[in-house]
């Protein structure tokens, strides 16, 4: 990227915890950077390296280690962040290793990842990875544009979700501990956009990396006693509406993919559809308005003009009668399936006949 108003090229390439950014200033200038810190804590600074620490989402902190090619010549603290300077018309780069465990867990990262190795070569490696992930799609025919429309879809949903584990560690943000020894852990799903194509297509195509994220899903259940739904670093975000993670386990379940704690995952499947709020964009235990549902088999919506009465409804998303008794017919819908197959004969009956509301 050209930055126009300073004509300083800079460039980037990355690992899976590292950065590293290359910056070519204009001939004769020496490099100057701005470390943006209002919303960072500096933990160590000096000539060569820059150590700190960030609030993320929740109660989740980020960890970052800064190492510059050459030493600074200048660091002068001022109210947007540390201006460093340093000697030299060269290009100046910069590594960073971030983590979500502790500054040694990032420095770790760093030198693991980035070490002293070439910017070139990083960007060879990483070229590389791409390649082999897109590759597990082959078409053939069609036009030039219809393939770029197809590989950059491609590209897009392998986007979601993130594997956060380091060296064999993760940090949960469901119950706040370090966790090790485990599978891979998963987060940053969107189930709401991803239940209905991209889990199908990574069963396809990747089913072990879905195995972990299945894995995952129920993990998160074990650490905060919820199935989330759109399942961030930092816990749960409850956009949207329907527990699709329901439908997201049973596929799997049903197409064979089934190394995981099944019984675990039909508990949180189940606490999902019987327990949980079917409110949107709402978290919690059942409202009036979900037992209305599970009575009369609809969720109520108001009358024209009328004033919402029920406290726990979003103020700018408010019910949205039909679409919420939609959704939950089709979780209940594949929760039935899920029981059917475990011989839950008792549970079957009940949400087979649940799935049958939308005629309502």
């Amino acid at each position: 990227v050209l930055l126009e108003r300073y004509d300083v090229e800079a460039e980037f390439t990355v690992t899976r915890h590292g950065v590293v950014y290359r910056f070519s200033f204009p001939e004769g200038e020496s490099p100057c950077l701005l470390l943006a810190t209002q919303t960072a804590d500096l933990l160590s600074v000096d000539e060569t390296t820059v150590e700190g620490r960030q609030e993320l989402t929740g109660d989740v902190t980020g960890y970052f280690c800064l190492r510059f090619d050459r030493p600074s010549t200048g660091r002068d603290p001022l109210q947007s962040g540390l201006r460093l300077c340093f000697d030299g018309s060269a290009p100046l780069e910069v590594r960073v290793g971030v983590s979500l465990i502790d500054v040694a867990q990032d420095r770790r990262n760093l030198e693991n990842e980035l070490g002293d190795r070439p910017f070139a070569q990083l960007v060879k490696e990483a070229r590389q990875e791409w390649q082999a992930a897109l590759a597990q799609i082959h078409v053939e025919g069609g036009s030039e544009t219809q393939r770029r429309t197809l590989y950059t879809a491609l590209y897009r949903y392998m986007g979601r979700m993130q594997n956060i584990t380091e060296e064999g560690r993760y940090y949960s943000g469901y119950d706040g501990r370090v966790h090790s020894g485990e599978p891979d852990f998963y987060v940053s799903d969107q189930i709401w956009d991803t239940f209905r194509s991209a889990h199908p297509l990574r069963l396809l195509i990747d089913p072990r990396r879905e195995l972990d994220m299945i894995r995952s899903y129920v993990r998160m259940f074990t650490q905060s006693g919820w199935l989330p739904r759109f399942p961030r670093v930092g816990g749960d975000v409850p956009c949207m509406l329907g527990h699709h993670t329901v439908a997201t386990i049973v596929d799997a379940y049903r197409k064979g993919l089934a190394d995981f704690d099944v019984d675990q995952a039909y508990a949180a499947m189940r606490k999902s559809v019987a327990e949980a709020t079917k409110l949107p964009w709402r978290n919690g235990p059942l409202t009036a308005l979900d037992r209305v549902y599970m009575e009369k088999g609809f969720f109520p919506a108001l009358r024209p003009d009328e004033n919402e009465t029920i406290p726990a409804v979003h103020p700018f998303e408010a019910r949205q009668a039909v679409a919420v008794s939609l959704e939950c017919c089709y979780d209940e819908y594949a929760l039935a399936l899920m029981a059917r197959e475990l011989g839950k004969e008792g549970d079957y009956a009940t949400y087979i006949k649940r799935a049958r509301n939308y005629r309502r």
